[in-house]
């Protein structure tokens, strides 16, 4: 398959989940709930965030929460 065909049928993949989407389907983007803005936190504990996030499905994103010690 040469390159062009393989950007073709990208291409069209992204516009079927576009179009998807429009008509209110979910789909699983592959980006965790820190990348959607989701805070998972538990109260009293802090978590340290890159710069802004970017992932294609076959990327995740991991976090290391640590407890704060107690005041």
């Amino acid at each position: 398959m040469t390159r062009g065909n393989q950007r073709e049928l990208a291409r069209q993949k992204n516009m079927k989940k576009q179009s998807d989407s429009v008509k209110g389907k979910r789909q699983d983007d592959g980006l965790s709930a820190a990348a959607h803005g989701v805070s998972l936190c538990h109260p009293g504990w802090t978590a340290v965030a890159g710069s802004q996030l970017t992932a294609s499905s076959a990327s995740r994103v991991h976090a290391i929460l640590r407890p704060q010690p107690p005041e």
